[in-house]
């Protein structure tokens, strides 16, 4: 017994040697791993935590004590871990918290991550919660990044006019922006995954395939080709395309992108003007303009009377007479030096324009072709050709160039204001229109706000309207408000205003156009009272008029009014007003009307938006005043009506009209400029001193030849000169530049003349584009293609960094949180062994106890029967019947016989239990021995014995049990390691089988290698759970009936003794383990 004592007390110390070693092992892990671990109670505050949850946070140790995550998280975030907790609270199931934010004790903010399980006592009882914070900071800030650039460079994509899309090999769209979808007539998400040929037609698939064909073999881009494709509703269209392909990042082509250019409008031009060059030609020649004929020397020889109708001249007043007689002495010179160009050449004179004066002194024009007599010879002898008067065009053209010159003047002069204000309602910036109208200087508007111009009640009405616009994001439309000039006179402006916003779409201020209508207003305070004046004329006026009690029904009206509001006039009649507006604009009637009635003072041009009969909506205008009885009581209300809706729709078309042609000169990118005859600049725009790289004052008055070299200057002379001559736009194609820098530019021009009100030629204006970027196009574009393959690996390269980081991350954490688990598990498995050996112990004596007893019991027994035998055969013997009668009747009665077998049967079944007892004792004390964790030569056989007696009460009820021993070979390995694979997998087994099934284990082996099997009869697994057994925490068990880490820690184990263990299953018939360990010496 001492020894005993002696040996238990040595597995003890050496059990608390390995639980410190253990302790000090995972301590050490917690604290020094980056990631903070911690534990708290069910309030939140911490109990324990790591050095890295300090040093995330920011606190000491000394700090940390006992504070809660309330001390370091806003409300929201707070409520956020809240939530987390309380769910894992509710459920037990771990949970991970996802990007929540945290404040350091500095201030900083972070970024946290965080995942949690329950902390339970040691009765299972919830006691807090444990987990693992990890600051992913970083990590937000690049996916902030990358979203941001993924961001801009779709913005570039889906800003351009250009359609651009993107298609895998096989022709089907896997990107398109906004533009292409939209020149095509599909949603994006109706185009995306359909195939280019749904919009093209099977001629023009056609004719792309062999350029894409192309593209693909060779690489080289298809710079512009011209397609006809049809819209989703059918409508054709034309567009021009360049492709290029796409690679993957290992140069094998994947698809096509391209941009695609509409060029449907240009084509439709360009097919009228071929109609319309074929409509002329005809006419030409089926001679219905003037016709004539001249000698050689240009004398009139015929003409046909549309000549006579043209010039005003009898036919035998132009017939032997000079041609050139009705012209001034330009055009003559112009006419004579085209036919001698053509007795020259023999081509024929084209539509040759030039003006005439008629016999009544007009002028007009015409546009002529002419081409040779010749006799039979082929000699020349006059001429002949067709004249067409083209003075109405000419009118027409000199109508359009004064209805540019006029919408030109309108940008230029725009009588409105513009305006900018900051969030605060302070001005930022006004054009001078602004202080015109409110008689302040630049400098006293910018920093004022409107109070200063504007009494209270028209300054709560503009601030209601900013407040509505920065609340709502929506523009406000004509806000009339009345401000005080600084002259004391007050004057009517109409605001549109808008929300600004910075790039983020933050609002910053709000932009508005200002229009002074103060006479307008005084107009229509004329007009209602010339309408007051000639009331009486009521149903010949289109305005509405009617009379309503004060209750606001309908008493009187005229035709128009219920025209207005689509009603008859039976419907009408009684009618209350409320009918046909809505909550809103009733409201604002109803004030308007309720003041009326209190003051007096008439409605004047209220603007109000009706509902009509058919439920369409209308603009109306209405103006109102009390209608009194003879004593001057008020028993109703007048007014007139107006429909304003045109007038509304008008105003808004005129303000976007106007905004459009303000902004194209200040926004186009080309240059836009004016010279006068001697080439002197007299106007220009912005983009012209980009260009010229001239400042605005020294821009103003530069002439052309400070900017070029002789020979540019003298390209641009001929041009103007040409222009000056023949009055016909012109272009000065691709000439230098000399920049104030001294750089050298490539500029395109295209001007035409300016004339005065009177027509007199005063100079020219045109259009000016900087070309030299195109010159280098190709190059250009090459170097950003490549600069964007090179920025998208770039980006690529670093989401898949952080895609590796978050897996490296993930696996951390996974092996943290097994390893935490085997922790568990092992320190559950060293309990198991402990109370195994204190339970064989206390058992073992007193089973000692009753085998000696019943070894002795059994001896006594046959001892007894071997009496009682000998009793019997003395009773036999006596001579007297009756003695032995009774006593065989006696025997009989108490089934001596039986019993004396039956005893002997229960002495024997008591022995073998008790030897069975014994086993289990023994298989315990070998399982709980701290010398089985050495690495020892062991008989695998025994091992599986000694597993199969610990478990065999769990294998008897449910399974026959096979054994199939073969001889194998001893080996070194860790006995009670094996031995908790192999009672793993036998309980695996049995858990496998649902009512009754068998269990066979079968060894194996040869000098090298031992092989255990152990199969079942059981309900196997499938297939796509199959690969994962060997994971930690997958269970196929209910919840609660496993852990999921029984098969993983036999796995590692065997992997440790340098085996295998593989796994064979069918569903419904039953599933194989085969465990191989090395044979070691």
């Amino acid at each position: 017994m001492s020894a005993d004592f002696e040996r238990r007390k040595f597995s003890r110390r050496q059990s608390d040697e390995d639980l410190r070693i253990s302790e000090e092992k995972y301590r050490n892990i917690l604290e020094s791993i980056t990631e903070g671990y911690y534990e708290v109670d069910l309030a939140g505050n911490y109990t324990f935590y790591n050095d890295s949850l300090c040093r995330i946070l920011g606190y000491s140790r000394e700090e940390m004590t006992g504070m809660s995550y309330k001390n370091y998280t806003d409300k929201e975030n707070a409520k956020k871990l809240f939530a987390g907790f309380n769910e894992i609270y509710k459920t037990g199931i771990p949970t991970k918290i996802v990007d929540y934010e945290i404040i350091r004790k500095d201030g900083e903010k972070r970024h946290m991550e965080t995942s949690a399980s329950l902390l339970k006592d040691s009765s299972g009882n919830p006691v807090g919660f444990r987990g693992v914070v990890r600051d992913v900071t970083e990590r937000i800030k690049q996916q902030e990044a990358l979203r941001q650039s993924e961001e801009k460079y779709r913005n570039i994509l889906e800003s351009i006019r250009e359609g651009y899309f993107e298609l895998d090999l096989e022709g089907n769209y896997i990107f398109a922006n906004e533009s292409n979808c939209r020149f095509l007539g599909y949603t994006k998400e109706e185009l995306i995954g359909k195939n280019y040929r749904i919009h093209t037609s099977q001629e023009a698939a056609e004719k792309l395939y062999q350029p894409y064909r192309e593209l693909y073999k060779t690489g080289k881009p298809i710079e512009s080709v011209e397609l006809e494709s049809f819209t989703k509703e059918g409508n054709k269209v034309i567009h021009e395309t360049s492709v290029s392909l796409i690679r993957d990042d290992k140069g094998k082509p994947v698809g096509f992108r391209g941009v695609s250019r509409d060029v449907t409008a240009r084509r439709q031009i360009e097919e009228e003007l071929r109609k319309n060059e074929e409509k002329y030609r005809t006419i030409i020649e089926s001679i219905q303009d003037g016709y004539f004929e001249l000698d050689l020397s240009g004398k009139y020889t015929f003409v046909n009377d549309a000549i006579c109708r043209h010039l005003g001249y009898t036919r035998e007043e132009l017939i032997g007479s000079d041609s050139r007689r009705p012209q001034d002495e330009a055009n003559a010179r112009k006419t004579s030096q085209a036919f001698r160009e053509l007795y020259r050449s023999g081509e024929p004179i084209k539509a040759l324009a030039a003006e005439y004066r008629k016999k009544d002194g007009t002028k007009g024009y015409y546009e002529m072709s002419a081409s040779l007599i010749k006799d039979a010879q082929d000699k020349p002898i006059g001429f002949r050709g067709v004249s067409r008067d083209i003075t109405e065009r000419k009118k027409a053209e000199e109508v359009l160039r004064a209805s540019e010159e006029k919408y030109r003047t309108i940008i230029e002069t725009m009588q409105d204001g513009y305006l900018e204000m900051d969030l605060s309602g302070r001005y930022t910036f006004a054009n001078k229109v602004i202080p015109e109208h409110l008689g302040y200087s630049h400098e006293e508007l910018i920093g004022a706000t409107a109070r200063a111009f504007q009494d209270e009640e028209n300054y709560k009405k503009t601030l209601k309207s900013f407040i509505k616009i920065y609340n709502t994001g929506k523009p406000a439309k004509s806000l009339e408000v009345e401000c005080i000039r600084k002259d004391g006179t007050k004057g009517i402006y109409e605001l549109s205003s808008t929300l600004m916003t910075d790039a983020q779409g933050k609002p910053v201020g709000f932009s508005s156009i200002s229009r002074d209508i103060t006479e307008r207003k005084k107009m229509e305070e004329e007009l209602r009272k010339s309408e007051e004046k000639y009331r009486t004329i009521l149903e010949s006026i289109d305005d509405g008029y009617y009379e309503i009690d004060l209750q606001g029904n309908y008493t009187f009206f005229n035709d128009a009014e219920a025209r207005n509001l689509g009603y008859t006039r039976e419907e009408m009649m009684g009618m209350n007003s409320r009918k046909y507006q809505d909550e809103e604009t009733y409201k604002r009637t109803f004030q308007a009307f309720m003041e009326l009635y209190r003051t007096g003072e008439p409605i004047k041009a209220l603007e109000m938006e009706a509902v009509r009969k058919d439920k369409t909506k209308v603009f109306n205008e209405i103006s109102a005043s009390l209608l009194r009885d003879e004593l001057g009581r008020p028993i109703g209300f007048r007014g007139i009506t107006r429909n304003v809706s045109a007038r509304k729709q008008m105003e808004d078309a005129l303000r976007l009209s106007e905004e459009r042609y303000r902004t194209i000169l200040d926004e186009m990118e080309e240059g836009y400029f004016e010279l006068d005859l001697a080439g002197n600049t007299t106007f220009f725009n912005d983009s012209i001193c980009t260009i010229f790289g001239y400042p605005p004052e020294e821009s103003l008055g530069l002439n052309y030849k400070q900017y070029t070299d002789k020979e540019n200057a003298g390209i641009c002379f001929k041009v103007y000169n040409e222009i000056y001559k023949t009055g016909i736009p012109g272009m000065v194609q691709e000439y230098e530049i000399i920049r104030k820098d001294k750089t050298k530019r490539y500029v395109e021009t295209s001007a035409s003349l300016r004339r005065d009100s009177s027509g007199k030629i005063v100079g020219f204006r045109g259009i000016s584009r900087d070309i030299t970027e195109r010159k280098r196009v190709e190059e250009a574009l090459k170097k950003s293609r490549d600069e964007l393959i090179k920025k998208n690996k770039e980006l690529e390269e670093s989401r898949r960094n952080v895609q590796i980081t978050l897996e490296k991350l993930g696996s951390a954490y996974e092996e943290l949180k097994t390893t935490q688990a085997k922790i568990i598990q092992q320190e559950k498995m060293a309990s198991i062994g402990q109370l195994a050996a204190g339970v064989a112990h206390e058992i073992n004596n007193p089973v000692s106890f009753i085998a000696s007893n019943l070894g002795t019991l059994n001896k006594y027994i046959g001892r007894f029967i071997d009496f009682m035998q000998a009793q019997t055969d003395i009773i036999k013997g006596f001579k007297s019947p009756d003695v032995a009668d009774k006593m065989g009747k006696k025997r009989k009665q108490l089934k001596i016989d039986y019993l004396m077998e039956d005893v002997q049967k229960l002495v024997q079944e008591s022995l073998d239990g008790t030897e069975r007892v014994q086993k289990i004792v023994q298989s315990l004390n070998r399982f709980s021995r701290v010398d089985d964790a050495d690495y020892r030569k062991t008989d695998i056989n025994e091992c599986l014995e000694q597993s199969i007696n610990i478990v065999w009460n769990e294998l008897k009820h449910k399974a026959t049990l096979h054994k199939d021993y073969g001889k194998i070979p001893a080996t070194k390995c860790y006995p009670q390691q094996l031995s908790q694979v192999f009672i793993n997998l036998l309980l695996n087994a049995s858990q496998a089988i649902a009512e009754k099934g068998e269990i066979k284990i079968k060894t194996w082996g040869t000098r090298k290698e031992i092989w255990v099997s152990i199969s079942d009869t059981g309900e196997g697994i499938s297939p796509e759970k199959i690969t994962k057994v060997f994971e930690p925490f997958f269970t196929t068990k209910e919840v609660g009936k496993g852990t999921g880490l029984g098969l993983s820690i036999s796995y590692e184990i065997i992997q440790q003794h340098k085996g295998d263990i593989s796994v064979e299953s069918t569903e419904g018939k039953g599933t194989t383990f085969t465990v191989k360990i090395p044979v070691v010496s």
